[in-house]
């Protein structure tokens, strides 16, 4: 039996698979982290081509099968990491490389999910401030950092951040 999914996601990254397919890891609203399979997706004019992009965000159908994921459909793209410029741009590639190599696979953390929406929708004025802040709480939900660290200053935030990094061993 195969188990099929809609859900909004962030492509964190991807890389070859086999002969023309692409393997994309998506941070998804509902599952969290998977990785899927985009068939045929580096044909020339294939469907699956721009989506699996990283730094895309949007709507993706996934079909979960024997051997693991496949993407069946998306729409809504939007690609940040063409349309975003400057620190706002570096700040987002950052995070999701962060997102990449911190979340368990299929373990949904919808706040983290939402703050980065959020964060792309209303770029904040003091970015390095909303991007620490995220990867706190990321670190916060893994175990990698203290909740109740005093982080009033964007300096000590970056601190406590920077501790939950190395107690995770990257």
């Amino acid at each position: 039996m195969h188990d099929k999914y809609d859900s909004r996601a962030f492509v964190l990254k991807a890389r070859p698979h086999k002969e023309d397919s692409v393997e994309a890891m998506l941070f998804t609203e509902t599952l969290g982290k998977v990785k899927a399979v985009a068939q045929a997706a580096k044909r020339a004019g294939a469907t699956f081509a721009a989506s699996v992009e990283p730094g895309t965000f949007g709507h993706y159908a996934l079909l979960k099968g024997r051997y693991g994921w496949r993407m069946t459909g998306m729409h809504d793209l939007t690609q940040y990491s063409f349309t975003l410029k400057g620190e706002v741009k570096e700040a987002y590639l950052r995070m999701l490389g962060l997102l990449a190599r911190f979340l368990p696979e299929q373990e949904p953390y919808p706040h983290i999910f939402q703050k980065l929406e959020n964060f792309l929708q209303e770029p904040p004025k003091d970015i390095a401030r909303a991007e620490a802040e995220i990867i706190f709480e990321l670190l916060i939900s893994l175990g990698y950092a203290d909740k109740a660290a005093n982080i009033e200053k964007t300096e000590d935030l970056i601190l406590e951040v920077n501790k939950g990094i190395l107690a995770a061993g990257l």
